[in-house]
């Protein structure tokens, strides 16, 4: 399967390519925060919705989040 992207930085596109090689099923969640990302976790965990929303994402990747959560 592949996967095209397009990022934008500094106003400028940048065209990818994500090629996803031997995977049976994909990991909740279908999104994910990465590290070229131009928000600081720091800033984030300022704003009350934006922490909720980290936690929640933490939780659910570590296993620990249950449906009464």
């Amino acid at each position: 399967m592949d996967i095209k992207c397009l990022s934008s930085e500094k106003a400028e596109k940048h065209e990818g390519q994500i090629s996803l090689l031997g995977l049976e099923s994909e990991m909740f969640p279908s999104i994910t925060f990465c590290n070229v990302n131009p928000y600081k976790k720091s800033k984030i965990e300022m704003v009350p919705a934006l922490k909720a929303l980290m936690d929640v994402y933490e939780l659910s990747a570590s296993g620990s989040l249950s449906s009464g959560s």
